[in-house]
């Protein structure tokens, strides 16, 4: 993904990396008391945020992800921070074919769900997330709250200053996608870098999770398992398994 490629220089003072990784570590460890796991599979790593966080409990995390920038800063902050995950490169739609083993979990985090443009690729990812997991098994996916985004029309995101910089995250809509903006300001200059998103809303997730065989589906507002309310959660989070 280029954009992503783009985006790898500051990808973490965006996403405040090590920060997030002290305050989120008690999210995880309620998360694994919930819903525990030995083996996970981080679909979608980026730079390894999830994948590190979660080999911090001592499982064994492989992190999958389709940019080849990413993955060598994945890598980068695996040694920086001491754990050893693995690390394989790869889509969502060539899952079967880039990796091996069977897992407890699959987690796919940080809205990586949405770059699916198409319900085919969609159905066939969840269909490769599924042939991922083990006998009982199950999924988290988390993906931002677009009941919330499409009815209030909201542009604007975020916004982040880090050193001399401006890092504004932003939303344009269209008639089917969504396209996300990086904004990145500078007291010199002013760079945007974009990508295609598809805005989908709770209803449509949990039919597409029921069509591809799983079940247990429990919809939640965020990581820390608080309720979902509609138009109020930042997050839509589901956790869902393969039955026997």
């Amino acid at each position: 993904m280029n954009f992503y490629q783009e985006l790898s220089p500051l990808y973490d003072d965006m996403i405040n990396f090590s920060h997030r990784l002290e305050t989120e570590k008690v999210v995880f460890e309620n998360i694994l008391k919930n819903h525990p796991a030995k083996t996970t599979l981080d679909a979608g790593c980026g730079s390894g945020f999830h994948t590190i966080l979660l080999s911090q409990f001592d499982l064994n995390v492989t992190g999958i992800d389709n940019s080849d920038s990413m993955l060598k800063l994945a890598k980068k902050n695996s040694r920086k921070y001491k754990v050893n995950p693995s690390f394989v490169k790869g889509d969502f739609l060539s899952l079967n074919v880039n990796l091996q083993n069977s897992y407890d979990a699959v987690f796919c985090l940080g809205n990586s769900f949405v770059h699916l443009l198409t319900e085919d690729d969609q159905i066939q990812t969840l269909l490769n997330f599924r042939s991922c997991l083990k006998k009982h098994g199950y999924l988290c996916l988390q993906i931002v709250n677009y009941d919330k985004i499409l009815k209030n029309k909201q542009n604007v995101l975020a916004e982040r200053k880090v050193n001399n910089q401006t890092i504004t995250r932003l939303y344009s809509f269209n008639q089917n996608t969504i396209t996300f903006t990086v904004k990145v300001e500078t007291e010199k200059d002013c760079k945007e870098f974009s990508t295609e998103l598809y805005p989908m809303q709770s209803d449509e997730i949990q039919s597409h999770l029921q069509k591809t065989g799983f079940s247990k589906i429990h919809l939640y507002g965020d990581l820390k398992l608080n309720p979902y309310e509609q138009f109020e959660s930042e997050n839509i989070c589901l956790f869902c398994y393969v039955d026997g």
